[in-house]
């Protein structure tokens, strides 16, 4: 029996060999390893959490400050009354702002959809009544005077590469800056002798803004005809300008340049027609019509967007406190 026994190890090929007590120290390690990854899962998730918590405030903000609908139906009013909106171009007139491709189709525009726009009348065309200085939608004030700008130069077109062609439109061709020409760019003379319409104007003058569009960049200087006096003045003036060949084959681009005020909702529109030439050598229109309000928070949606603004705020104070701790924290340590 003793014999069996000493050798029951030898025939076992997998003693039962029994644990080790933990001593107190490993206990310890395990206790703090355990603490450690439980504190970084917390940290984690506090990160988490305050990172959906900044991106929800910053949507909420985005969404709340520009999701105005009078505002997208108040732009849509004005590019339909220029008759400038793709979606919805008006069938009794002869030529939408979007397909003017030459001179002659512009003039069309100008004497049609521009001049009616500008004045407000009623249905038999004579002003309408207590409404001077009124667009014709009848809820738009006009800021200022309108105006259409030409930028000139002096040689738009170069020898061209192709066989198929001799000359081609120049993109990069100078803008003209002479002072005055007389009526139909015939001569230049002295500006106290040109009319308006052929008068450069530098940028010091209109406190515009430069164009930068698809094939060139525009300066926001020109030359000036104004949108001022009754229809039938505009017209009129329209008219002889066409008739003197104003748009030529010297014409780099055409701006029509209006601000309209809404006193309903406090909306300011800024309306900003471009006809640019192209190399092919026709106009490619563009229409740029953007609203600003006055008062924020004037929709029914202003509770939402102040309240999305005050958790920015609080956010932004609560990490600021937190990385002047951390930055103390660090120096001091």
């Amino acid at each position: 029996m003793d014999q069996n026994h000493l050798y029951e190890n030898l025939r076992n090929p997998n003693p039962k060999v029994p644990k080790l007590r933990k001593t107190d120290y490993d206990e310890c390690e395990e206790r703090k390893s355990a603490e450690h990854d439980y504190k970084k899962f917390l940290k984690f998730i506090w990160r988490l959490t305050m990172f959906i918590i900044q991106l929800t405030v910053v949507y909420g903000m985005l969404y709340y400050s520009s999701n105005d609908s009078n505002a997208l139906k108040y732009r849509e009013g004005l590019a339909s009354l220029f008759n400038c909106d793709p979606n919805s171009q008006k069938l009794e007139s002869p030529m939408p702002f979007l397909n003017i491709k030459k001179p002659a189709d512009f003039w069309i525009w100008a004497q049609k959809d521009l001049s009616d726009a500008i004045l407000a009348s009623d249905s038999d065309g004579k002003p309408a009544f207590n409404l001077k200085a009124y667009f014709n939608d009848k809820n738009s004030r006009s800021m200022g005077i309108g105006i259409i700008r030409q930028i000139r130069s002096l040689n738009l077109y170069k020898k061209c590469e192709s066989k198929n062609f001799t000359y081609c439109i120049d993109l990069n061709a100078l803008e003209d800056t002479t002072s005055a020409y007389s009526n139909g760019w015939e001569n230049v003379i002295n500006s106290s002798e040109a009319e308006y319409a052929y008068i450069y104007r530098r940028p010091k003058g209109l406190e515009g803004l430069p164009y930068f569009g698809e094939p060139s960049y525009y300066s926001e200087s020109g030359y000036i005809s104004l949108l001022n006096g009754s229809k039938t003045y505009i017209r009129k003036q329209l008219n002889k300008l066409q008739n003197e060949n104003w748009i030529d084959e010297r014409t780099k681009a055409i701006f029509v340049e209006l601000v309209a005020y809404n006193p309903g909702y406090n909306y300011f529109g800024i309306i900003k027609l471009s006809l640019e030439i192209t190399e092919a050598g026709i106009f490619e229109p563009f229409a740029k019509i953007e609203i600003y309000r006055l008062l924020k928070y004037l929709n029914i949606e202003k509770g939402n967007a102040k309240a999305f603004e005050a958790f920015f705020t609080l956010l932004g104070i609560i990490l600021l406190i937190k990385e002047v701790y951390y930055l103390g924290k660090k120096k001091f340590s």
